[in-house]
């Protein structure tokens, strides 16, 4: 068993520096669980900045295209984002040190129901509100790509890309 501290946003990454600043609680946890709604993944790697043995997952959640500067497909409450721009975010997300990460929700309905929270949310499927047609959203689409790709236990590269032409990725 792990305990992973915060499980909130990126933008909580001072509250995560200053929760593992204490020896006690360090030596008690493995990591932070971030969510991407508010803030962005870079804001992953101020904390491992000063923590740098600390675990990394995203465990929840949803992108808002907004945080990433991505485009939508839909609009509304309940967005579509096309599959090319969640793995931009998953991307993002890896290259600041995620380790892994969990979608939120597994399934809803083509509107996104039923979901509590204040966030507009998408079904890794999506269940017709008359339970006759199920669909993949393309949440489950850029899962399956990067599943088919990233498997359990692979490493991680970190590459100084400072002398790398912007927009280009390196692995």
């Amino acid at each position: 068993v792990k305990i992973w501290l915060i499980d909130h946003n990126f933008v909580m990454w001072h509250r995560a520096v200053f929760q593992m600043d204490d020896p006690e609680t360090k030596a008690a946890c493995a990591g932070i669980a971030w969510h991407p709604y508010e803030g962005h993944a870079e804001q992953i790697s101020y904390f491992r900045k000063k923590h740098p043995t600390c675990e990394n997952h995203w465990t929840e959640g949803d992108m808002i295209p907004s945080q990433f500067g991505l485009g939508l497909a839909g609009g509304g409450m309940h967005m579509k984002l096309r599959a090319c721009d969640l793995a931009k975010g998953f991307i993002s997300a890896l290259n600041n040190g995620v380790q892994s990460i969990t979608m939120w929700n597994l399934a809803l309905d083509e509107a996104g129901y039923p979901n509590i929270g204040p966030f507009g949310c998408r079904g890794v499927v999506e269940i017709t509100r008359d339970g006759k047609h199920i669909s993949y959203s393309n949440d489950y689409r850029a899962l399956v790509h990067f599943s088919k790709y990233i498997q359990r236990g692979a490493k991680r590269l970190v590459v100084d890309t400072s002398s790398v032409p912007q927009n280009f990725s390196v692995a």
